[in-house]
Parts: C-alpha cells; structure tokens; sequence
C-alpha cells in the first residue's frame, strides 16, 4: 500500500550546491520528507524522525524564497535547502514585504507531522 501523500508541491528548486540545483516536488507523506525531480529521481528522502527542523524563509532578491530543513544522518546533522521564485519577482517582491512567507503551511504542516498532530 504507497505511503499517504499530505502535501506536495511542483515547480519548485532543491538547493543542494554549486552545481546541484534540480527542478521537482517537494512531497510529504506521513513517514518521510522528499524531494522527486521531474523524471521521477528521488534527490533525497528524509525520515520525519531525523528531522530537526523546518524553518521558511525570505531569500536573496524579490520573490525568492527558501525552506530550510536541518536532519539527522549517520549522526551529522545535515541541512535540505527548497527555494520557490515566484514568476514576476518584481512585483512579488513588493508584495512579499507584507505577505506570509511562502512556505509557512510546509513549516506548519512538517512540524504537525513530526509531533503527530496530523488527524
């Protein structure tokens, strides 16, 4: 039976360095957190459990922003980077100075999973 699905988002940018930027989804189920490109490839998958934290926040330029999940693995902690730009980021950036951040309900919605919050 395949894991239940809470949240998952597409269009979005792991961050995971120099030369590792890949286009996907940012999916939530109620075991894991990944990352899928668009061909299917898992960038990574992140048990709920290693999770430490899950922080959103403003990026550099208009319109950029990031989410910032720090885990667990093989006893280091590791850090996961999403970043969502928005389309006209000109016209966002003006707006985004007194909107939510954009992945406030993917804070939300991690944490809630992670202390068993989730119905």
């Amino acid at each position: 039976m395949p894991e239940q699905i809470l949240k998952k988002e597409d269009k979005l940018l792991y961050k995971g360095g120099f030369l590792n930027t890949k286009k996907g989804a940012l999916v939530l189920s109620r075991a894991n957190l990944s990352f899928e490109t668009k061909k299917g490839a898992r960038v990574f998958e992140i048990p709920l459990t290693d999770i430490v934290s899950a922080n959103a926040q403003k990026g550099y330029g208009n319109g950029v922003e990031h989410l910032i999940v720090f885990y667990r693995a093989n006893g280091t902690e590791k850090k996961a980077k999403i970043e969502h730009r928005s389309i006209n980021n000109w016209a966002m950036g003006l707006a985004s100075r007194i909107a939510p951040l954009y992945f406030a309900s993917w804070e939300q919605i991690i944490n809630d999973a992670r202390f068993g919050k989730l119905g």
